[in-house]
């Protein structure tokens, strides 16, 4: 092999790494491309999911609201209903105690109707 046949071999070979080098290089940038487009994606991830519990955040504090919000009327509710409960009951009582004391005056005036009836048919067979 002599000197200029060597130099072709060496300037082919140069060439092929040359070659080689350069789509490496693009491999390579189409890579950093191809990140940089993931990195961007998972930033949009993050935000999307920062957005999301900043929703769902909300929502239990709005579901918090209606828990205090109910345990407030179940307890009024509670209260109030006890109260008339025993209000109706208290009623009832004075209702029941009135109607006993109506039915006892009825029988003493039904025991003195019949003493009357008595006393008339006796001064009626007395009288004839």
């Amino acid at each position: 092999m002599d000197n200029n046949q060597f130099q072709e071999l060496v300037l082919e070979q140069f060439q092929n790494i040359n070659g080689a080098l350069k789509e490496l290089n693009k491999k390579h940038s189409n890579l950093e491309a191809g990140q940089q487009r993931l990195e961007s994606r998972v930033g949009k991830i993050e935000e999307g999911q920062q957005r999301l519990e900043n929703r769902v955040g909300g929502m239990e504090n709005r579901l918090e609201g209606v828990e205090k919000g109910q345990q407030r009327i179940e307890t009024r509710l509670e209260n109030d209903v006890i109260e008339k409960i025993r209000a109706l009951f208290d009623d009832r009582e004075v209702q029941n105690d009135r109607l006993t004391r109506i039915e006892n005056k009825l029988d003493r005036v039904a025991n003195d109707t019949a003493y009357l009836v008595t006393e008339v048919a006796m001064l009626k067979r007395a009288a004839r």
